[in-house]
């Protein structure tokens, strides 16, 4: 019992030394202490000598604030370490090769009803640790070919209620782990094999 009430005094002691020094407290599109931007953390692990790994979240919810593309690089620029974006119900028409340059650590983003018509082929490709998106409720026609080919992590995929009728041969390629892809609501007649290689679909 001893043993682990000091594990638990030492844990509360590195995190507050966390939480003085190391990571962001304020995200600078929004006011400082603005509750739009939520640290937890979630997973920690910690051995018997009282040496800590640190699974953080940084949660940043922009949504409803009028933003434009050109607003999301100046989203957190002291807050580099964002895992959750959510920029839902803006007016960010287009993403492009730049508009994520720095938000590489996004395990999560949500973009719904956000007004978006047309992604660049390379708008998710410093997105490297995605694991989910959100981006249904908006005006998108086509989804280019290598639109997701640098994102091996994601999961989950959420596109419906746009109106897609293309969808580029092997967008969903490397998509190993994709374990969620909905695409309801949308304009699409018909899909090429190519699209959907190499995954295999589980027989009911």
């Amino acid at each position: 019992m001893r043993e682990n009430k000091n594990i638990e005094m030492s844990w509360k002691k590195y995190k507050r030394s966390l939480i003085d020094s190391n990571l962001p407290t304020a995200c600078d599109k929004c006011d400082i202490g603005s509750p739009s931007l939520h640290m937890s953390y979630d997973s920690v692990f910690c051995d018997r000598d009282n040496n800590y790994e640190l699974f953080s979240q940084v949660s940043c919810n922009c949504a409803e604030r009028g933003f434009t593309e050109a607003d999301i690089a100046g989203i957190g620029p002291s807050c580099t370490e964002i895992t959750d974006l959510y920029l839902d119900s803006n007016t960010i028409e287009e993403i492009t090769e730049n508009t994520f340059k720095e938000k590489g650590y996004v395990r999560f983003l949500s973009m719904q009803n956000s007004g978006l018509k047309k992604i660049h082929e390379k708008a998710f490709i410093h997105l490297n640790k995605l694991s989910q998106i959100r981006l249904e409720g908006n005006e998108l026609e086509i989804l280019p070919a290598n639109l997701f080919q640098q994102n091996v992590d994601l999961q989950t995929i959420y596109l419906q209620n746009n109106k897609i009728h293309s969808l580029g041969d092997g967008i969903l390629y490397n998509l190993l782990n994709l374990a969620d892809l909905r695409l309801s609501h949308n304009y699409l007649q018909n899909l090429h094999q190519q699209a959907f290689n190499p995954l295999s679909c589980d027989e009911a």
